[in-house]
């Protein structure tokens, strides 16, 4: 009976070291300099108006949802159209 309880103990405490280990891997794979990367113009478009409406906040969660960033390269977006910064489009390669 104590095998079996500390079996299980220990399988549960490996698991979730695992998906500890898996979560922080994910939270890695975000871009390191977001900006140097093209978004779509409609999610662009979608921040512009929501950062118009006094809703920063809101602009940042569309961003992590259209884009998969993490929060930290949403807000540097998200700040650098407060500021009024460049942030490439895809409409822009395009373009060129």
């Amino acid at each position: 009976m104590w095998v079996f309880f500390a079996v299980a103990v220990g399988g549960g405490l490996a698991l979730g070291l695992y998906r500890e280990s898996q979560r922080r891997t994910q939270r890695r794979r975000s871009p390191a300099s977001p900006l140097s990367h093209a978004l779509p113009d409609d999610v662009v478009a979608r921040a512009r108006e929501r950062i118009g409406e006094g809703k920063p906040v809101h602009a940042i969660k569309e961003l992590r949802e259209a884009t998969g960033y993490d929060l930290r390269s949403a807000k540097t977006i998200v700040d650098a159209l407060q500021a009024g910064r460049h942030v490439p489009t895809l409409g822009e390669s395009a373009a060129d």
